[in-house]
């Protein structure tokens, strides 16, 4: 019994033909998505389990990758000072601190509950 889908993984599994076949995958989700630049590409390499690339995978790493730096980014945000606060009070209006604290004292009350 003939099937297509079989032929073509075996010769996409042939050494020979994988890594171009992964290279021409790699080219045209980079044509698709140019954000997926050579940081991305070394990250999905480290993170394939050994697996070969196809266009699915790399939308799954990719994904994978974007939450991750979306993380990343939020760990790094510096953690704001008393100083900071301070500042940030001087520069507003009585009326617009006011309306801030009224804000910061309903969230605090919702998040007890």
């Amino acid at each position: 019994m003939y099937t297509p889908g079989l032929s073509i993984v075996k010769f996409a599994a042939d050494e020979r033909i994988s890594e171009i076949a992964e290279e021409a995958v790699a080219y045209c989700s980079y044509w698709h998505n140019p954000r997926m630049n050579e940081k991305f590409f070394t990250w999905a390499k480290a993170n394939d389990d050994g697996r070969m690339w196809t266009f699915a995978l790399l939308d799954s790493l990719w994904n994978e990758y974007q939450t991750g730096n979306a993380i990343n980014q939020l760990d790094r945000q510096p953690e704001i000072t008393q100083a900071d606060v301070v500042e940030m009070a001087e520069g507003m209006s009585d009326e617009a601190l006011a309306a801030t604290i009224a804000e910061a004292r309903k969230l605090r009350n919702q998040s007890r509950y």
